[in-house]
């Protein structure tokens, strides 16, 4: 059968698409920038994407569709996964739609109000302490722009002189990913994986290796699972304080920067997706064991353009 992927915002992702393609899909990639990565060193067919502001986006979107026989959407970037679920035609097959859990990863406050009213998870979110240094987020931010980390004390009501900011403790211990994906029928949690994010470089892990998961951290996300019903693959953050406490900073409701190395582990995300959104088969909770201890060291690879002025 064909497997035909759109992939968009993953001009960037080479192990990620390279990962896809050798399973079997055919990808094809939707970019605003056609001179990316992907489409110079593995030959994807790119089309040039149109801004979110433009309403004609969806339009554009199915004439590829149409054009190219895709058989579904893979989003990867949050505010696509947002607009995609809340205004795409309800007939695309997109990975993961599911309008709460996409609201949860673009909008920043929208997670931490959940934390705010459900006195089972509260103690998990980094609420920001009086007088402790503290860090402010974009509401709607991705990529860790805008993240600013405060030295200074932290006042009580400095985020309420704004709806467009988020504050949270000021987190200083290990920083955990758990890739994991949940099935589009049921929400069953099929598979995850954790690993440790040794080393960054802005919002990219360069140094990651697999671990074994908290089980705080998997109450917290069986716990969202239950009042949210989430779908496909998503990526929860989380980092220790100094007394060892597991805080949640983010979700993210797509594949995550670094899932590929959960992926190397035994979380068959291609296989997943084949099997529950191309040939519609439903999954049960896989009892295949992650491998603990693989790590992660990237390196860069340059793609270069000619006549780019």
């Amino acid at each position: 059968m064909n497997r035909n992927l759109l992939i968009l915002g993953g001009g960037r992702r080479l192990e990620l698409c390279r990962r896809f393609r050798d399973y079997g899909y055919n990808l094809f990639l939707y970019e605003k920038d056609k001179q990316n990565p992907a489409s110079k060193l593995l030959n994807i067919p790119t089309f040039e994407g149109k801004s979110w502001n433009d309403i004609s986006i969806y339009h554009d979107l199915q004439k590829v569709i149409d054009q190219n026989n895709i058989n579904a959407i893979l989003p990867l970037d949050c505010e696509a996964v947002f607009r995609l679920a809340i205004n795409a035609p309800n007939h695309w097959n997109i990975i993961g739609r599911n309008k709460y859990q996409a609201t949860l990863g673009y909008d920043k406050k929208r997670l931490k109000d959940i934390f705010e009213f459900d006195a089972f998870v509260y103690g998990y979110y980094p609420w920001p302490k009086s007088h402790a240094k503290y860090i402010r987020k974009p509401r709607f931010g991705s990529g860790s722009i805008g993240i600013e980390k405060l030295e200074n004390y932290y006042e009580p009501d400095c985020e309420n002189r704004s709806d467009t900011l988020v504050t949270q403790k000021f987190l200083t211990g290990k920083e955990i990913s758990i890739d994991c994906y949940f099935s589009k029928f049921n929400s069953y949690l099929i598979n995850y994986c954790a690993r440790e994010r040794t080393r960054v470089c802005g919002p990219e892990v360069i140094d990651s290796i697999t671990v074994e998961p908290d089980s705080r951290m998997m109450l917290v996300i069986n716990s969202l699972n239950f009042e949210s019903n989430f779908k496909g693959p998503i990526n929860f953050q989380f980092m220790y304080d100094e007394n060892n406490n597991p805080f949640i900073t983010e979700i993210n409701s797509r594949i995550g920067g670094g899932t590929v190395l959960s992926i190397e582990a035994g979380l068959d995300l291609p296989r997943y997706i084949d099997d529950e959104y191309f040939r519609n088969i439903s999954l049960t909770p896989s009892r295949e064991k992650r491998k603990i201890g693989v790590r992660m060291i990237r390196a860069l690879e340059g793609a270069y353009f000619e006549n780019s002025i």
